[in-house]
């Protein structure tokens, strides 16, 4: 029975690690929308941290997603090291990642433009670390293939994501120079698009690799050796 139990909280966590960011980032770029405080249709997630309903479903959601990414991870760590191997990067990724969600979540971007940065660069590359270090385990341990094909996508996804992300910046920097002083996004129209549509992909990539982790985490539960039944 308790056995049980820690498979079905496995399972909770695991939920909880896909629908609150999933939720948070509909629900306020809806609210960003409702209000009339967008500049345009296709925004950044992070200019849905804007005064008002907004900010507490960004603020809220963002910093409990952290908290939930730090635990996920901390469970898959212990569940793999039950196989007689410590596999320290993948609570050492999860964990930056949530740490970094926490610190996105409590610095709004507009007003702390470089702590609001120092929280989204963990979440870009140690996000797209999580997926790799499970993926890369997932053939030693022998763990079911269906989350390996999901990775294979959502890896390659959010690699080339962080790449066009960064691409679209650095055009814009370059045709707008004052635009890191600024942060006037809406006179750079076409670039800015660009980034955010690449931001988006990223979003979906990172929530794809979640999604996968649905056949890693909790079949480990269950690789148990086998009952002394069968050594008569």
């Amino acid at each position: 029975m308790k056995g049980l139990n820690l498979k079905q909280h496995d399972r909770t966590l695991w939920l909880l690690a896909l629908i609150l960011p999933i939720t948070t980032v509909c629900l306020s770029w809806i609210l960003h929308q409702i209000e009339g405080d967008a500049r345009t249709l296709l925004v950044f997630i992070s200019e849905t941290d804007h005064p008002g309903p907004e900010t507490w479903s960004f603020k809220l959601g963002f910093f409990a997603t952290g908290v939930v990414d730090i635990l996920l991870g901390w469970r898959m760590y212990h569940l793999l090291r039950q196989d007689g191997k410590k596999f320290d990067i993948i609570f050492v990724t999860s964990f930056f990642t949530g740490l970094g969600l926490i610190l996105v979540a409590i610095f709004r971007w507009e007003d702390y433009p470089t702590m609001h940065l120092v929280g989204a660069i963990p979440v870009f590359a140690f996000g797209t670390a999580w997926g790799i270090s499970v993926h890369r385990l997932s053939s030693t341990l022998e763990l079911d293939q269906r989350g390996m094909k999901v990775r294979r996508v959502s890896v390659p996804m959010t690699i080339l994501s962080i790449i066009g992300l960064f691409i679209s910046f650095q055009i814009a920097i370059i045709n707008h120079p004052s635009l890191l002083k600024s942060l006037q996004l809406n006179k750079v129209t076409t670039e800015m698009l660009f980034a955010a549509g690449f931001e988006w992909l990223l979003f979906v990539g990172f929530m794809l690799t979640i999604y996968s982790f649905r056949w890693d985490i909790i079949p480990l539960q269950t690789s148990e050796p086998e009952s002394s039944d069968h050594s008569a």
